[in-house]
């Protein structure tokens, strides 16, 4: 594939199978495949709620601080070093990494809360071995080629005008 999306999903595995999951998804990627990353990053409205919960902070042999919600699942929230770290690990190159701060407010309530997420662009580096011979890509009725700047890519005509302009948020492009 040449984008990978992983929104909110990697804060809800434990941080120690962190370096096993980004590397199924860097496997995943082409040369120079992209990986959208979006999830909960570190003093976010909802860590600080689960740090006032007697009982809801976990730690492992690391000390890594993550949480355990109140349905059983746990969460843990992400910083830019870490994210960094896990690139490095597992062969990824960072684009760009940075934190999403936004102050939201309920209009019902006039509740002001402060969510922080973090947003990175992952880059799988390109093959130096051997150039791969180009492949002619399958395509199935319910897809079309979409013109866009990485050739090839194949997309739902549902889903590929939002899939674009994530994709181009991403990157900077828009």
């Amino acid at each position: 594939a040449h984008v990978a999306l992983a929104v909110f999903t990697l804060s809800a595995l434990p941080p120690d199978s962190l370096p096993t999951a980004l590397s199924s998804l860097c496997s995943c990627l082409l040369p120079n495949g992209r990986l959208l990353l979006r999830d909960y990053g570190k003093l976010d409205l909802k860590q600080l709620k689960y740090a006032q919960v007697t009982g809801a902070r976990l730690h492992d042999a690391q000390g890594r601080e993550w949480y355990s919600r109140g349905d059983g699942t746990t969460v843990h929230f992400l910083t830019e070093e870490a994210v960094r770290q896990l690139a490095a690990q597992t062969g990824f190159e960072v684009e760009r990494v940075g934190y999403d701060r936004r102050l939201v407010i309920n209009r019902a309530d006039k509740t002001r809360m402060q969510r922080v997420w973090l947003v990175a662009v992952l880059r799988k580096p390109s093959a130096v071995a051997q150039p791969q011979r180009r492949q002619k890509p399958r395509v199935s009725f319910h897809t079309q080629r979409v013109a866009s700047p990485s050739k090839g890519l194949f997309i739902s005509p549902i889903w590929g005008f939002a899939l674009a302009k994530s994709a181009a948020w991403f990157v900077g492009a828009a």
